[in-house]
C-alpha cells in the first residue's frame, strides 16, 4: 500500500468512526466510488472497531477514577505517587507504614475498570509466577492482597534504575560494559527457563540498571510456563514486534526459543543503536514478509548513529569490534528458525564470555547444511506467512490492530481532558478550580472572599502532561497515526489550559504544573525529532501563551513567583523551546 493510500485510509476511518454505525458504510461508499480497495481497508477497520464493542467512542479502558491516591493504605504500604501505568495495571511507588520497618516498594494493582475482564486472570498468573521466582537480577515480590475495593494488587521491590538502553547511553558504556549487563539478563532468562517459565516480552524497557549496575528483569505480564498452551492467548496485541521471534508473529506459539531471539534483539540494539528490523511505515504483507523473509543486517554494517556534533560516540568507539565474531553471535540468536538459535540463554552467555576471552566462540561454526537448507525453510515459513496474511486480512491484521489501538490511545487523553473540563470548567461561569474561603473582613470592608487552587487541579495538570509527554509521541511516530484526532485533542487540551484563570496559579506548584502543561502540548505540535502534528506556528503560539499565563500569575502574587527554582526552570525550557521553532516562511 503506498504512502498516499495509507493516508487516505486513516483519513476516511477517522470520518467514518465518528458518524453513527449504521451509516458509516454507505458514506463510505459514497466517498470512495470506483476505490475498491480503499473501501475495504477502511471498512475492515470499521468493522475490526465495532467488533471491539466500539471502544473507539467510548474507550473500554479509559481511567475514570485513579484506584489509588496519595497517603491510601493498602495493607501494610503507604501509597505515595504514581511511577507508571500500562494496559492492564498501575504501579504506584509506596512505604511500609506499619513501623516495622522502612522500606520503598512498587505497588501494582489492576485497572479498575478491569476488575471484570479476562486480563484479571492474567494479572493473578503473573503474581503467580513472581511468587515463585528468586534471583538477583530478577525483581522479587513480597505482598499481595486485594484492595477494599476488591481489586487485586502485588508488591515488588522498588527498582531505582533505568532502562537499560538509556542506562548505557547516559553512561556512555563501553563494548565490555555492555557486555557484562547483557550476561546478567542471560542469566535471569535462563533462571526463568529452568523454571519452566517463558518471558515473552523481553525488550529494554523491561530490563532496568540500578545505579550499582544490577540489571532488574521486570513486567512479567505476558510470560507463561513453557509448557502451556499459548495459541489461543498470545495474540499480536500482546506482542513487541521490534523484539518479538518471527514464530510468535507467524504462528503465535512461543517456546523458550522465542526469548533467545528477544535477547538476540536486544544486544542488537545495545551495540548498535538499531533494532534488527525497522517496521516504521511497513504494511501487515510488507511486515510479515520481512520477518519471513529478510535476514537483519550483520550489526558492523549499521551505520553509526548521528549525535550533534557527528557520530555518536557511545557506538563510535564499539564499532569497530563489531566484525567477525559478534556478528556471528547476534546473528546467531536472532536465526528465523528457532532450532537454530542458541540452545539457551547460558549458552548465550558462554559464547559472548569466550568472545571476552579471545576464545573461538560456538556461533563461527556454522553448517553448510543449514546454509543449503535455507531455501527450503524460507519456502515453508512463505507458505505460513501467506496463511497468516489471508486469516490476518479477515480480521483486520496486525496494522489494523495498531491503527485502532492508537486511536484508543488518543481517545483515552482526550476523555481525560473532558474530564477535567467537566470537573473544573462545568460552567462557562468562572473556572471551578477555585474555592472560596471566607476570611475576617476589616471593618470598613465587610464580608468577601478570596479564591484559593483546589489542590487536586495541579495533581490531575500534571497526570495529564504526564500522558501528553508519554503516550501522544509514540503514537505519532507511526504513519498509522490519528493526526486528526491527535491534533483536535491537543486543542482540547490547550482551550482547558486557556480557560484556567490566573487566580488559580498564584502558587508555584500549580504555575510550574500549567507551564509543564502548555510546554507538552507545544512538543506534540511541532519538536524536531518528528514525532508531532508539525505545526511550527501553533507551537510558538502555545508558548507564548504558557510564558503570558506565567507572568500573570507573577504579577497576581507581587513577582512571589519569581525566585522560584521550578516555575524558573518550566519558564526556561518554554523559552527554549520558543527559540528552536522555526520562523514561518
Amino acid at each position: 500500500m503506498s504512502h498516499e493510500m495509507q493516508q487516505r485510509v486513516r483519513d476516511l476511518f477517522e470520518t467514518a468512526v465518528e458518524k453513527p454505525v449504521a451509516e458509516r458504510l454507505t458514506w463510505l461508499r459514497e466517498q470512495t466510488g470506483t476505490e475498491s480497495a480503499v473501501y475495504e481497508q477502511v471498512a475492515r477497520l470499521l468493522q475490526a472497531s465495532s467488533a471491539s464493542g466500539e471502544f473507539l467512542a467510548q474507550p473500554a479502558c479509559r481511567r475514570v477514577l485513579p484506584p489509588m491516591t496519595e497517603g491510601m493504605i493498602i495493607g501494610a504500604y503507604r501509597v505515595l505517587r504514581e511511577l507508571g501505568s500500562g494496559g492492564m495495571g498501575i504501579v504506584y511507588l509506596s512505604v511500609r507504614s506499619d513501623q516495622a520497618y522502612h522500606r520503598l516498594a512498587a505497588l501494582k494493582v489492576i485497572r479498575p475498570e478491569l476488575r471484570s475482564d479476562p486480563l484479571v486472570e492474567r494479572f493473578l498468573a503473573e503474581r503467580e509466577i513472581l511468587a515463585r521466582l528468586d534471583h538477583p537480577n530478577i525483581a522479587r515480590i513480597i505482598d499481595g492482597g486485594q484492595t477494599a475495593e476488591g481489586l487485586p494488587y502485588f508488591v515488588m521491590d522498588y527498582v531505582d534504575g533505568l532502562p537499560i538502553d538509556i542506562f548505557c547511553s547516559q553512561r556512555s558504556a563501553t563494548l565490555t560494559q555492555r557486555l557484562n549487563l547483557f550476561r546478567q539478563i542471560c542469566e535471569a532468562v535462563q533462571y526463568l527457563h529452568d523454571n519452566h517459565i517463558v518471558h515473552r516480552d523481553l525488550k529494554p524497557a523491561n530490563l532496568l540498571v540500578t545505579q550499582d549496575g544490577v540489571v532488574k528483569l521486570l513486567d512479567f505480564g505476558i510470560a507463561r510456563p513453557s509448557d502451556s498452551a499459548t495459541s489461543a492467548t498470545t495474540g499480536l496485541p500482546l506482542l513487541s514486534p521490534g523484539y518479538a521471534s518471527p514464530e510468535q508473529i507467524i504462528s503465535r506459539s512461543a517456546s523458550p526459543a522465542a526469548d533467545i531471539y528477544s535477547l538476540g534483539a536486544v544486544l542488537y540494539e545495545l551495540l548498535t543503536g538499531a533494532r534488527p528490523l525497522n517496521f516504521d511505515g511497513m504494511g501487515l504483507q510488507q511486515m510479515l514478509k520481512a520477518v519471513a523473509e529478510l535476514d537483519p543486517c550483520p550489526p558492523s554494517r549499521v551505520p553509526i548513529p548521528p549525535a550533534p556534533g557527528g557520530v555518536d560516540p557511545n557506538f563510535g568507539a564499539i564499532h569497530s569490534r563489531l566484525a567477525g565474531d559478534l556478528d556471528s553471535i547476534v546473528l546467531m540468536a536472532l536465526r528465523k528458525d528457532p532450532s537454530r538459535r542458541y540452545a539457551s540463554p547460558a549458552a548465550f552467555a558462554t559464547d559472548i564470555e569466550r568472545f571476552q576471552q579471545n576464545l573461538p566462540v560456538m556461533a563461527r561454526r556454522t553448517s553448510s547444511l543449514y546454509l543449503v537448507g535455507k531455501t527450503l525453510q524460507r519456502h515453508g515459513v512463505r507458505i505460513a506467512a501467506s496463511l497468516v496474511v489471508a486469516a490476518s486480512l479477515a480480521f483486520g491484521g496486525f496494522s489494523t490492530y495498531q491503527a485502532i489501538h492508537y486511536r484508543h490511545q488518543i481517545l483515552q487523553i482526550r476523555n481525560e481532558v473532558e474530564t477535567l473540563r467537566s470537573t473544573y470548567l462545568p460552567s462557562n461561569a468562572a473556572a471551578q478550580v477555585l474555592t472560596h474561603v471566607p476570611v475576617q473582613a476589616s471593618p470598613s470592608s465587610g464580608s468577601q472572599s478570596v479564591p484559593q487552587l483546589n489542590p487536586q487541579f495541579s495533581k490531575d495538570l500534571n497526570q495529564l502532561t504526564h500522558d501528553l509527554e508519554s503516550v501522544a509521541p509514540a503514537v505519532l511516530r507511526s504513519p498509522l497515526a490519528p493526526r486528526r484526532l491527535t491534533s483536535d485533542m491537543v486543542d482540547q487540551s490547550l482551550d482547558l489550559f486557556s480557560r484556567t484563570a490566573p487566580e488559580t496559579v498564584k502558587d508555584p506548584a500549580s504555575a510550574a504544573a500549567l507551564g509543564r502543561a502548555y510546554l507538552a502540548a507545544s512538543e506534540l505540535q511541532w519538536n524536531p525529532d518528528g514525532t508531532s502534528l508539525n505545526q511550527p506556528a501553533q507551537a510558538a503560539e502555545s508558548c507564548k501563551k504558557a510564558l503570558q499565563a506565567i507572568q500573570a500569575a507573577k504579577a497576581l502574587t507581587g513577582n512571589k513567583l519569581e525566585g522560584n527554582n521550578d516555575v524558573q526552570q518550566v519558564v526556561t525550557q518554554l523559552l527554549s523551546t520558543l527559540h528552536r521553532i522555526p520562523a514561518p516562511e
